[in-house]
């Protein structure tokens, strides 16, 4: 699974960007600060997130991944998140990203049985 995310990662990147850990960020302390770190990443290597969008596995509420929408270029992230009431309380803010034209898909349950799901989604 995690080849062929870093597969199509660099696909879609153009192999500009080696490390494949490039997006791990577990030493950050709060979804605000992992994207920020992920905005800082985008506008260094000036990334075109046009075609492509975000995946935040675990990702609460949504808050980690509309910040990325609304500090990027891209319209579309998917929200991976096993609590059925995160996942209620992230529908709010879809409902408030529609308004910017902007799209989060909410996928609830386990990441494992999701994320050939999502990647699908990003990719296709």
């Amino acid at each position: 699974m995690t080849s062929k995310l870093d597969h199509l990662i660099k696909t879609t990147l153009n192999g500009d960007i080696e490390s494949p850990g490039i997006f791990d960020f577990a030493d950050s302390t709060s979804a605000i600060d992992k994207a920020k770190e992920v905005v800082s990443i985008v506008n260094r290597y000036n990334l075109d997130f046009r075609k492509v969008g975000f995946i935040s596995v675990g990702g609460a509420d949504g808050t980690e991944l509309q910040y990325l929408l609304n500090n990027t270029n891209s319209s579309y992230g998917i929200l991976i998140e096993y609590s059925i009431d995160l996942c209620e309380k992230a529908s709010s803010i879809a409902d408030t990203l529609k308004k910017k034209e902007k799209h989060m898909d909410i996928l609830p349950g386990d990441a494992v049985q999701r994320i050939d799901e999502a990647i699908n989604k990003i990719f296709h």
